[in-house]
């Protein structure tokens, strides 16, 4: 049950990074949007929660519907136990993302190409730590939680043109998360299939499955 409810940080900042481009919004919008949910993540990975909520309720004051906020705010909301509220805004990510458009591609071409830099740069790391002493247990540690997220990263796939506009397979992982804690399984394990039958290469969708 743990594995559902765990935020994912990696994840979050790839959703986040996709969110620029809704049609109704301007492009300077688009981009403050952004930038401050950009903010709450780094918040997040240094666990500054209330940083966080600041950023990502200011992005919702320049665009009311910018997915990447109600993700930020959903994965909030799942850490303090807040299931409903938490369902609340991945739904509300979900119908946000279905006005994009075909603007999408160059935003998912950045985030893909992001994505290559960190998992190389990971990489890197885990072979530098590697050669450290194996008996050191808080190094055994951080190299796992970097494979960890080297295999989220690898998730991310290029965009296409035939793919520009499809709600990403990501947002029914959280949406499952949700259900399941508010025991609503059959929904919850729709949820995951979606996501799961979207992005077969998102490894925390078939933990859950499983």
């Amino acid at each position: 049950m743990g594995r559902a409810t765990r935020p994912t940080l990696v994840i979050l900042a790839g959703l986040l990074t996709v969110a620029a481009a809704l049609a109704s919004a301007s492009s300077q919008d688009l981009a403050r949007a952004a930038k401050l949910c950009n903010k709450g993540v780094r918040a997040l990975q240094t666990n500054h929660v209330e940083r966080a909520r600041e950023a990502f309720d200011s992005a919702l004051r320049v665009i009311p519907d910018f997915p990447g906020a109600h993700i930020g705010l959903g994965q909030l909301a799942m850490s303090e136990a807040d299931f409903d509220l938490a369902l609340e805004h991945f739904e509300a990510a979900r119908d946000g993302y279905e006005e994009l458009g075909a603007s999408l591609l160059d935003i998912e071409a950045r985030r893909y190409a992001d994505a290559q830099r960190q998992i190389n740069a990971l990489q890197d790391t885990v072979l530098h730590l590697q050669t450290r002493i194996a008996a050191d247990s808080m190094v055994q540690i951080k190299i796992q939680e970097m494979i960890n997220r080297i295999t989220q990263l690898q998730a991310i796939t290029p965009p296409s043109r035939e793919s520009a506009g499809e709600l990403p397979g990501e947002i029914y992982f959280h949406l499952g998360n949700a259900l399941f804690q508010l025991e609503r399984t059959a929904e919850a394990l729709e949820a995951w299939e979606t996501c799961r039958d979207r992005n077969p290469a998102f490894a925390l969708v078939h933990n859950n499955l499983a």
